[in-house]
């Protein structure tokens, strides 16, 4: 299942990225904050560790087209 995320952390107004572009776990369950390590979870960007305090993710929408291509947002 393919899932997307605004690239922001909801603890703090600044991108998961805005430390380095390595924000994914070795074992792809979970997105890390590149400032402050707080952790979420790849299938539904709910927290998993502090200091992002019961904020998830915010999801972007995505479809599959059948030509396999990815579309994200509402269009």
């Amino acid at each position: 299942m393919l899932q997307a995320y605004e690239d922001s952390r909801p603890h703090q107004y600044l991108p998961l990225t805005y430390r380095g572009s390595h924000v994914l776990s070795e074992d792809g369950q979970r997105l890390r904050c590149t400032n402050h390590g707080a952790e979420f979870a790849v299938s539904d960007g709910r927290v998993l560790s502090r200091p992002a305090q019961g904020i998830g993710l915010t999801k972007v929408p995505i479809r599959l087209e059948p030509d396999g291509c990815v579309m994200v947002g509402d269009d």
